[in-house]
């Protein structure tokens, strides 16, 4: 069963899957870094829910609490060398 955060993330492709897997896309890792690169203050959980959907209006909709998921595993998947995919691979 899919999570349906992830299925979000999918169906904006921010993220696709690979038989068990899934992994950020190269435009998603690269929209966030460059929204980092902007960021003078420290960013709220519902300020990260707005940059988001700025990337794509199908995650405008997600809460402050599925925001920061997504941040999490994004953090996590390049802690742990997780490569990022060209998009529509």
């Amino acid at each position: 069963m899919e999570n349906g955060l992830i299925q979000r993330l999918i169906e904006a492709h921010a993220v696709e899957r690979h038989q068990n897997d899934i992994a950020f896309t190269k435009s998603f890792r690269k929209f966030v870094a460059r929204q980092r690169g902007k960021i003078t203050k420290e960013q709220t959980l519902e300020d990260w829910r707005l940059i988001l959907g700025a990337y794509d209006y199908r995650l405008v909709n997600l809460t402050a609490d599925e925001a920061g998921a997504t941040m999490v595993l994004l953090e996590f998947f390049a802690d742990n060398a997780k490569t990022a995919i060209p998009d529509g691979r």
